[in-house]
């Protein structure tokens, strides 16, 4: 067994790719960087408050570490050489490479999001919310980020130039976002207002809200873009169709209960509900046909 010490609490670890490293932060103002097989320390990593976070870019060459010191540093992992600093005007609450490790994506409870190039440090682009950003991400081609934040707002942004095109609004703080797999829907969720929300990333448009009845812990897309799975305090998890046809009735099982607690409307107009599907303890998710008319 390998013991790793720090000098006060440990925040977090993660693993090198190739397993064969671990890479820990903690509040004693270090990260550090351990060999798995017998737990030497190879490496520390100094800032001048907690680490909140780090990670290894893919290859396992760099380390990017975040804290709350108001600064993102990266380094060298072959011999713990800082390379950049990036400034924030308050704790950073989050950090990531792009894909091809050229630019790092910088999140701060000083209500900004900053992109910053990984090759001299120079700050690229800055993206303004009301109240502390708490996530922020990549699409998948690199061209657009995402963030998400305590002014009850998620937010798309053009990753050239920093030009905001969509606003999400929630009713209370976002706690999350992510793109669909084929980067043309953006989902969000709540922990605050019990919702989880799906949104038009050509146009920030809401396509549909599901409602828990406590608050949501988190939701993800399935894999072939067919589903949402959303899960809450209210001691359940849910699953929800994303059928493209909005008229195509749900499968009826038997002893099948249905709680509505959503509904959608396509580009033509017309709405569907959305529903949980309770089998025990299971959620599952359908659709039925709706129509209504408001006075």
């Amino acid at each position: 067994m390998a013991r790793m010490n720090h000098d006060d609490e440990v925040l977090g670890v993660r693993f090198s790719a190739d397993q064969s490293k671990i890479l820990t932060w903690s509040k004693d103002n270090t990260a550090r960087l351990w060999r798995a097989g017998n737990g030497a320390e190879m490496l520390r990593m100094n800032h001048d408050d907690d680490v909140n976070g780090a990670r290894f870019f893919a290859d396992g060459s760099r380390i990017l570490t975040w804290s709350k010191d108001n600064t993102a540093r990266l380094w060298r992992a072959e011999d713990g050489t800082q390379l950049i600093k990036m400034n924030h005007g308050n704790s950073v609450n989050g950090a990531r490479f792009s894909r091809d490790g050229s630019l790092v994506l910088t999140w701060s409870r000083d209500d900004t999001a900053r992109l910053f190039r990984t090759e001299n440090g120079a700050q690229l682009i800055r993206m303004n919310h009301d109240n502390s950003v708490d996530g922020a991400r990549f699409s998948g081609d690199g061209s657009l980020v995402l963030t998400w934040s305590r002014d009850d707002t998620a937010r798309l942004w053009n990753a050239e130039d920093g030009v905001q095109l969509a606003r999400m609004n929630h009713d209370r703080s976002v706690s999350g976002a992510e793109f669909s797999p084929d980067g043309s829907l953006i989902l969000t969720w709540s922990h605050d207002d019990g919702t989880a929300r799906l949104w038009r990333a050509r146009d920030g448009s809401q396509v549909a809200k599901m409602n828990h009845d406590r608050a949501v812990s988190g939701a993800e897309f399935s894999a072939e873009e067919s589903s949402i799975l959303t899960w809450s305090a209210d001691g359940t998890a849910r699953l929800w169709d994303l059928g493209v046809d909005y008229d195509f009735p749900v499968e009826h099982l038997p002893l099948q209960v249905e709680v509505i607690t959503g509904t959608t409307m396509n580009d033509h107009g017309a709405v569907r509900t959305l529903s949980a599907q309770c089998y025990g303890s299971r959620y599952f998710g359908g659709s039925v046909p709706h129509t209504g008319r408001g006075n």
